[in-house]
């Protein structure tokens, strides 16, 4: 009966085998260890458990041949890199003014997050801390009327 160690399946004769397979003149892959493990001792090793095995054995394999690099022409000549035209930041002809577009309602009516309910307006005011939102009274929307305007445009108002 083959010898087994403790709470494993691998057998000292498929440790024998694993080094043989692994000190072998040709370089195998571990996939193909596998296999012809698999097929020697009637098992289902993966690849993944036959590196683990190896591993913990202290088994190191032979690393694989490197390919000699191809030896180029002697009329050869490397292609030029192109040349990468340099970004333009354009700028505007005309400055845009959001005067227009100034924050509506009363400035002294700001509230914070805490301070709002579901019928306030959650215009935001700033960028910066204090965060303060516009507060007023809005009909069931996010914005009251004046903002409204300036989030949804006309689309709300044709609605």
């Amino acid at each position: 009966m083959p010898q087994v160690t403790v709470d494993s399946v691998w057998t000292l004769a498929m440790h024998v085998r694993l080094r043989e397979l692994t000190a072998e003149g040709e370089v195998l892959s571990y996939d193909t260890i596998a296999d012809k493990l698999n097929v020697e001792f009637d098992m289902k090793f993966t690849r993944n458990a036959v590196i683990g095995k190896a591993r913990r054995l202290g088994i190191k394999k032979k690393p694989a041949p490197s390919f000699a690099t191809a030896v180029r022409e002697p009329g050869y000549v490397p292609r030029r890199e192109r040349v990468k035209p340099q970004k333009i930041n354009k700028v505007a002809r005309f400055p845009i003014t959001l005067s227009g577009l100034a924050p509506a309602g009363p400035r002294d009516g700001r509230k914070t997050i805490l301070e709002l309910n579901r019928l306030s307006c959650r215009w935001a005011f700033g960028e910066r801390v204090p965060y303060l939102f516009c507060g007023q009274r809005t009909d069931g929307s996010s914005y009251c009327p004046e903002h409204s305007k300036l989030v949804y445009g006309r689309l709300k108002s044709a609605r």
